[in-house]
């Protein structure tokens, strides 16, 4: 699976804002052929950022600050779009 499974953040943070962050999401990866089942969106975004780290694409800073820029713009969005107001769900 690669780091396009979960990207751009922004939209899988506001699935978690909309479901909640405790859902159950299988990802099936044509490459490797394999599924992935998580029981969070926060476990996903974490396999994202090991994902660029463990080849050597990205450096750990740069996917933390990306993962706290797209909670920011979930955030945003959820309360200016959806309609949904104050803290999130997890």
């Amino acid at each position: 699976m690669g780091r396009a499974g979960s990207n751009p953040r922004a939209h899988g943070l506001a699935r978690a804002h909309l479901l909640g962050n405790r859902t159950t999401v299988s990802l099936f990866g044509t490459p490797v052929n394999t599924t992935r089942t998580y029981h969070r969106f926060s476990d996903m975004d974490d396999d994202v950022v090991d994902a660029g780290i463990l080849p050597g694409i990205h450096f750990r800073f740069a996917d933390e600050v990306a993962r706290r820029q797209g909670t920011a713009a979930a955030d945003w969005g959820s309360a200016t779009s959806c309609g949904i107001r104050g803290k999130r769900r997890w």
